[in-house]
This record gives C-alpha cells, sequence and structure tokens, in this order.
C-alpha cells in the first residue's frame, strides 16, 4: 500500500501520512527492510529515530534534493559574478604534454612575436610559421635503441665506414644515458676520392638513425643566406633552409649533409663558413636566428655531416670543429651490396619486381672506378629493362657504355 502524492510535490508530509507510510515497512527474516516501491528514507531523521524508520513518498524528497542543488549552483553563480576577471595577460594556455622523446625546438616566446611581425608585412598567416608551432614547438630525437642495431647492420655492410660508424654508436650511447634536451652527435667531415660512396653512406646513416636527410651543395651555394634567410626587407627575401626543414619535419635531430665543403665559394659579400661555424657551434646553435622572420630557434641536436674530396682545401676554421674520417673506396662486397640496394629502391619506387642479373653485378662490383658511374649504369640499365618488357636488369660496364656512347644498355 502507498500514500497519494499531495498536490504540491515539496509540501512535506503529515503525521497521518508518516504514519501510513511507516506500515509499508516490512521485517523480514534476515533483518533487511523490504520498503514498498514508491518510497525513500527521509535522510538523517531515520537515524535519529530510536526503533522506526521514517519513509516519505519519493517524488517528494527528491523535489526537496533538487531545490537544493539549485540554491547551491545560484550561490556559486552570484559568487563568481561578483569575482574580479583575471586580466588578459594572466590567462596563459598552457602546452600539451610533450610526447616521449620530445625536445622544444620553436618556444611559444618566439613564434608569437614572429607572427606578430609578419602581421606588419601581410594579413595572412604564413603556412610555414604555422607548420613550426605543431605539437607546440616539440620535435623528437631519436629512437636510440633500434638506431644502434642499425647501425651494427651498416657497419657490416660498409666496411670502409667502420670507424665511423663507430664513432656514432660512441656519441648515442652517451646520449641515451644522458636527459633527452642533450642529444648530440659531433659533426663529421668525410673526405675522399669522388664516387668513393659519401655521399650514399650518409643517406645510409639517415635511414638507420630514422632522421630526414637535407644535401647542400656548398660548391653551388650562392652564399650563407640560403641557410640562414634573407631579410623580409630585402626585396625577394625569403626564409632560410634550416628553418625550413625544422618547421617541416617532426624530428629535433634531421642530417644536413653538406656537400664538398672544400669547394666553398670566397664571396665576401655572403660567406658561407662563418654560417657553418654557428651551426656547429653547439651555444649558437641553441640560438639559431632566421634572418626572414628574425626569429631564434634551438637546432643544437642537428646532426652534421660533411663531404671533401681533399681536406687540405677544407677552411680551418671548419677542420678544427669536426671528426675528420679518411674514407677509401668500396670493395667488391660492399660494392655488390649496394649494387642490390639500389634495385630494390627503384623497384620500390616503380613498384615493380625486376631481378639483376648476377653475373653483371659481379663484374660491376669488380669494377674500381667512380661509384656514381656504376648506380648510374644500374639505373640506365633498370630503364631499359622497363620500356622493353624485361624481368631481369644487365647493367652493362660503365666504361663501356661511355665507348658505345648512342647505344642502350642491354637487358636480357
Amino acid at each position: 500500500m502507498g500514500v497519494e502524492a499531495a498536490a504540491d510535490p515539496l509540501q512535506m508530509p503529515s503525521s497521518d501520512e508518516v504514519k501510513m507510510a511507516r506500515t509499508t515497512v516490512v521485517r523480514v527474516p534476515d533483518g533487511r527492510d523490504f520498503v514498498e516501491s514508491g518510497f525513500r528514507k527521509l535522510g538523517d531523521v531515520a537515524s535519529e529515530m530510536a526503533s522506526v524508520d521514517l519513509l516519505v513518498p519519493a517524488m517528494a524528497l527528491e523535489s526537496i534534493r533538487e531545490r537544493k542543488r539549485q540554491k547551491k549552483e545560484e550561490a556559486a553563480q552570484a559568487l563568481a559574478a561578483t569575482a574580479p576577471a583575471a586580466p588578459a595577460a594572466a590567462i596563459i594556455k598552457k602546452p600539451a604534454r610533450a610526447r616521449a622523446r620530445a625536445v622544444s625546438v620553436f618556444s611559444a616566446k618566439a613564434l608569437e612575436r614572429a607572427r606578430h611581425d609578419w602581421k606588419e608585412i601581410s594579413d595572412s598567416p604564413h603556412p610555414l610559421l604555422n607548420q613550426a608551432a605543431r605539437n607546440d614547438g616539440f620535435r623528437s630525437v631519436p629512437k636510440i635503441r633500434p638506431a644502434l642495431k642499425r647501425l651494427d647492420v651498416l657497419q657490416q655492410e660498409h666496411a670502409n665506414m667502420r670507424a665511423v660508424i663507430e664513432t656514432l654508436r660512441v656519441d648515442l650511447a652517451l646520449s641515451s644515458a644522458m636527459p633527452r634536451g642533450d642529444f648530440r652527435v659531433r659533426p663529421i667531415l668525410l673526405v675522399g676520392d669522388p664516387g668513393t660512396g659519401k655521399t650514399y653512406f650518409a643517406l645510409k646513416v639517415a635511414e638507420a638513425l630514422g632522421v630526414p636527410m637535407q644535401k647542400w651543395s656548398a660548391a653551388l651555394a650562392q652564399g650563407g643566406f640560403q641557410l640562414t634567410g634573407s631579410s623580409s626587407d630585402w626585396r625577394n627575401g625569403k626564409h632560410g633552409l634550416i628553418l625550413d626543414v625544422f618547421a617541416k619535419d617532426a624530428s629535433a635531430a634531421p642530417m644536413f649533409l653538406f656537400d664538398e665543403v672544400d669547394k666553398i665559394g670566397s664571396d665576401d659579400r655572403y660567406p658561407v663558413v662563418p654560417v657553418l661555424l654557428d651551426l656547429l657551434e653547439q651555444s649558437t646553435a641553441r640560438i639559431w636566428r632566421d634572418e626572414f622572420f628574425r626569429m631564434e630557434f634551438d637546432v643544437s641536436r642537428m646532426i652534421v655531416l660533411m663531404t671533401a674530396n681533399s681536406l687540405d682545401r677544407v677552411p680551418a676554421p671548419l677542420q678544427s670543429r669536426v671528426e675528420v674520417f679518411h674514407v677509401q673506396a668500396p670493395g667488391p662486397a660492399q660494392r655488390t651490396r649496394m649494387i642490390e640496394d639500389e634495385i630494390e629502391r627503384l623497384n620500390r619506387k616503380t613498384r615493380r619486381r625486376l631481378e639483376i642479373d648476377q653475373a653483371a653485378v659481379k663484374a660491376l662490383a669488380m669494377e674500381a672506378g667512380d661509384l656514381r658511374q656504376t648506380m648510374r649504369a644500374v639505373v640506365d640499365a633498370f630503364a631499359a629493362a622497363l620500356m622493353a618488357g624485361e624481368r631481369v636488369v644487365v647493367p652493362i660496364d660503365p666504361g663501356q657504355a661511355g665507348r658505345d656512347r648512342g647505344q642502350r644498355p642491354a637487358v636480357h
């Protein structure tokens, strides 16, 4: 049985209703109370009764509780309305939680200042600044443990680069024991004759470390402003290559290959050497400045590899800031592996499954000539096989190809 609800659900039940409510409590053998549907205990009042449980209609009790909640909310809103507003400068957006291995490259303050300066030039936001602000300006350092394993494989495949790889392993091991912000690989200069595989090796190191590689030819450089950027006040002002790579990529340690630094130009108007020195010094690399945006950012974790054909022509200030390694020409086994790697790369790019003639590979591997010419012969033979619809690539000796100029590489 139950009590009929009053017209006003907030009206407290009468004493008769309470007596009627009490009749809804039934004692069961295990001591629990069975309360008829539609009734609830009235909070602390029931606990103060000596021997009875006071029950009221559920609708009335829920209405009382709802009224209390409303009064609390109204009091909180009134208090918030009278509190002084926080100044705009005090409202600072907290950066998202940095991911594992992430370090700050672009500071929020520097980005905000660069955006402010850019508004004086254009009403449209610059896309490169938006890219730099990705992940709150954080970038990731390499995963060291997998990189060390890949370097082990690389060391077995490149016997002429074992000393270089061992140096890389030492630097990575040291970085793994330090805070991720202290990640650093010493700058390296590879010196050797043309065609000894220096550029190819740099690409394989970048793959092993899991970082992007950007090549910059010192011999073809117009000036250091290509790296630092040129002032926006100039008619053809543009941001620098360093900013471009760091803004667009997710790595805090991209590899820069400065090729043929023994051929750096001597134009004093746009010097290159002082710019490279700033990159090689950790103290100045931490506050690298892009002249176009007048923005500083941290490039101190950049991995720098340089190449030269002759050490004597490399400026002395550069030599004093790098670890120098003299590179010998790769042997037959290493050249065989490099040729096979090139075929695999071409197959991936073209989504084909062409094979290379092993007799031709052996002949090419025994050649001690320019490695670049050997690789061009492989590419030419691959293209010829594609055009002829053949499945086997048969490169010919680069010297023979020069003598038979005008004939396309043979296909099988």
